[in-house]
């Protein structure tokens, strides 16, 4: 029987969170960090599916709706996704999915979207529906609003296309070419935050503070895009300076916390050009860029305070099958 494995990127937020939701630009990369699905076409009507990450492995009905405990919800979007290109394509033949991921998982990371990309482009390539990777990103948006009530459609993009972008609500999506890859440390704090609260807190402070707020979101802006042009220069250490403002702003606005704080003081401490808070905040990941000859004592330090750094780099390819029999 036929079977392949694709995988596709995670993604971090340079620039920009928060300000985004009040119109402004935001800067997203791809990270090199990928999540892997590979697909297996069998004879019997069903859908097969191991999350090696989770140690969690269920065979579901074909298109019959399901019921899950507690334990199996991380399946439920995997399941509903299969069901979902059965359905659209017609498709006759059962699956057998097996998924596991580089990606943090509720990191801010795209962990989520980019197992879906993969996941759409497993069964796409297996059953040789010749999906075009825009078609692709539209079915991973949708599987997508399954987890996150109303994405907002920068991670399924990113994940899909790779690369380097600037998004903004009002514009389309602009793709960025940059003139070489960055390296990157990112450092996971594994505390849970959640975005929705940190979002309406921004909110409540803006509909206090409309007119100060109002000028940390321009401000946030301008930073923005004064990160495009740094990055398209390759200008490393004034992309460093644009990280510790945004920080600054990102501060004032609430969404940080002591241990985030406490990452990225370290982080410049020991040589980092800048650092930040990536995401929502209030947990998840700073992140850090470096001259390259500081980069390992960056990271010791950061173990040694409780964190999970990760030296990676910005990714120009999206999704990708990685084998094909």
């Amino acid at each position: 029987m036929i079977s392949c494995t694709a995988s596709a990127p995670g993604k971090c937020i340079l620039v920009g969170e928060h300000a985004v939701v009040y119109g402004t630009k935001a800067i997203v990369t791809a990270l090199n960090l990928r999540a892997y699905t590979s697909i297996e076409i069998i004879p019997d009507k069903k859908i097969d599916i191991e999350a090696m990450d989770y140690q969690l492995h269920k065979e579901f009905p074909y298109i019959a709706e399901i019921k899950l405990d507690k334990k199996l919800v991380p399946l439920k979007p995997i399941v509903k996704c299969c069901q979902m290109m059965i359905n659209k394509f017609k498709l006759n033949k059962g699956m057998k999915l097996r998924i596991w991921s580089e990606i943090p998982p509720s990191a801010g990371l795209g962990s989520s979207a980019a197992v879906f990309v993969a996941t759409v482009k497993a069964i796409e390539t297996a059953f040789d529906l010749n999906l075009t990777n825009d078609e692709i990103s539209q079915m991973a948006f949708d599987v997508e609003k399954i987890v996150h009530t109303k994405p907002s459609g920068i991670d399924n993009f990113i994940c899909t296309h790779g690369g380097c972008i600037q998004y903004s609500k009002s514009e389309e999506i602009k793709r960025v070419e940059l003139p070489k890859n960055f390296p990157l440390i990112i450092c996971n704090s594994e505390k849970p935050r959640n975005t929705g609260i940190l979002v309406e807190k921004v909110a409540k402070l803006h509909k206090n503070f409309p007119r100060i707020t109002k000028k940390i979101f321009d401000a946030i802006n301008l930073l923005s895009m004064n990160a495009l042009e740094s990055l398209k220069k390759g200008d490393l250490v004034k992309l460093g300076e644009i990280f510790n403002l945004n920080q600054g702003l990102l501060e004032a606005l609430g969404v940080s916390t002591s241990l985030l704080s406490q990452f990225i003081n370290i982080a410049r401490e020991k040589g980092a050009y800048g650092a930040k808070l990536t995401g929502a905040g209030g947990g998840g990941c700073i992140i850090a860029i470096s001259p390259p000859a500081k980069q390992i004592n960056i990271i010791s330090a950061l173990k040694k305070i409780g964190g999970v750094p990760i030296l990676t780099e910005f990714a120009k390819d999206g999704v990708k099958v990685e084998k094909l029999k």
